[in-house]
């Protein structure tokens, strides 16, 4: 795949980031750093890199979670993923790029206190998280509310949440 005829090269922002929904650069536009992330380096172009550099410094800036009003659906963590942001998404992706920076030491203490005595850390939401910022939307169009997926139960010890989770920590050295 070239990533160059995707437009995710020529969509994102100059200044880092991209678009969610056309709301502008926010931390819910993760998926486009993400295909970087899933993507060999030694394929990457002059402009590739650019991009992405300039990409995780939007995220890191913001420490992952710094945008407008404190959003709770950020804390929690889910699992699937598919579109919706979280601090462990942004944890992930950004250790996957090779970033240990101090910027995410506020979303690696998240993560650090949520994890359990046994080691492991708990599925906190399913995906669509509808009692998160969009429950007042959700309410309001009840028949425009989506099923959330689950594959475990939230609440309980996460085998996905776990080995993300461990897979960070060890990447950063715990």
């Amino acid at each position: 795949m070239d990533f160059r005829s995707t437009g995710l090269v020529r969509t994102a922002s100059p200044l880092g980031g991209w678009s969610c929904w056309g709301s502008g650069r926010n931390l819910d536009s993760w998926e486009g750093l993400s295909a970087f992330a899933a993507y060999p380096r030694a394929k990457w172009t002059a402009p590739m890199k650019a991009c992405v550099e300039n990409a995780a410094e939007f995220f890191l800036e913001r420490e992952l979670n710094c945008q407008g009003d404190p959003y709770r659906p950020w804390m929690r963590f889910h699992y699937p993923v598919h579109y919706f942001y979280d601090l462990l998404v942004g944890l992930d992706l950004l250790t996957r790029l090779g970033h240990q920076d101090r910027r995410l030491r506020f979303a690696l203490s998240v993560l650090r206190k949520k994890r359990r005595r046994d080691g492991r850390w708990n599925l906190d939401a399913l995906h669509p998280d509808v009692e998160g910022g969009m429950a007042d939307w959700f309410r309001a169009h009840p028949t425009r509310r989506p099923t959330p997926l689950g594959l475990e139960k939230v609440g309980q010890p996460s085998k996905m949440i776990t080995l993300t989770a461990l897979t960070i920590l060890k990447s950063v050295g715990r």
